[in-house]
């Protein structure tokens, strides 16, 4: 199935399935000691969703791509920082096993979009503004 809007898109659900997983580790009073690693982990969690999110409408595949690759980049991110939680007890094994299992889940989502995008490479994906027309009203929903 062709996803025709972000919230479709896979990858993207379980991104914010992970982000969610992760906050929820971060509202522990435990963190309040680290904010350093709090704020990393939450911003490398962002960088998922957000790159995902950027890059879905992108006009050429290979930009979408892109932007996939940083998204990915940032799981393993957050994949390493969540044992450093693990390491500094902020966070139990069962927590830390649940989140890389979602974020390893993204990885694989995210490599399998991009082999899929660099193979078609489309230079018009039908996305952007120029997709809006009056032959197509559902464009603007």
């Amino acid at each position: 199935m062709k996803a025709r809007c972000l919230e479709e898109l896979l990858v993207f659900q379980r991104s914010l399935e992970l982000a969610g997983a992760v906050t929820a580790i971060l509202e522990r009073r435990a963190f309040v000691r680290d904010s350093d690693l709090r704020d990393q982990l939450r911003d490398a969690c962002d960088s998922i969703v957000a790159n995902i999110a950027e890059g879905f409408p992108q006009p050429t595949d290979r930009a979408f791509a892109n932007y996939l690759f940083i998204a990915r980049a940032s799981s393993h991110e957050v994949r390493a920082r969540l044992l450093l939680a693990l390491q500094q007890e902020y966070a139990t094994p069962d927590e830390v096993q649940r989140c890389t299992s979602l974020a390893n889940e993204v990885e694989r989502m995210a490599t399998g979009l991009i082999k899929h995008l660099r193979k078609s490479n489309r230079r018009n994906r039908g996305l952007g503004p120029e997709a809006r027309t009056s032959k197509n009203p559902d464009a603007n929903d």
